[in-house]
């Protein structure tokens, strides 16, 4: 503020402002919400390879690719 020629409490006025309405879009577009949503996939997508690298049963290996499948896309929806 003082490079601006703006007092600090003028500052932390913005500040607070700028805080309130980002709030207020993360809100409304629940971003971090769908983005925690989308990681947690990401680990069920990545326990399914493990499984899909210990299993020698072919059919299960089936299974697991479409439950990989059904991941993404929910992921991608």
């Amino acid at each position: 503020g003082e490079d601006q020629g703006i007092s600090r409490q003028a500052v932390r006025d913005q500040l607070k402002r700028t805080e309130k309405s980002l709030a207020g879009y993360e809100e409304k577009l629940k971003l971090l919400e769908k983005f925690m949503e989308q990681k947690e996939e990401v680990r069920r997508i990545k326990k399914t390879a493990e499984e899909i690298e210990k299993t020698k049963d072919s059919k299960k290996v089936l299974e697991y690719i479409e439950e990989i499948k059904k991941i993404a896309d929910s992921i991608l929806d």
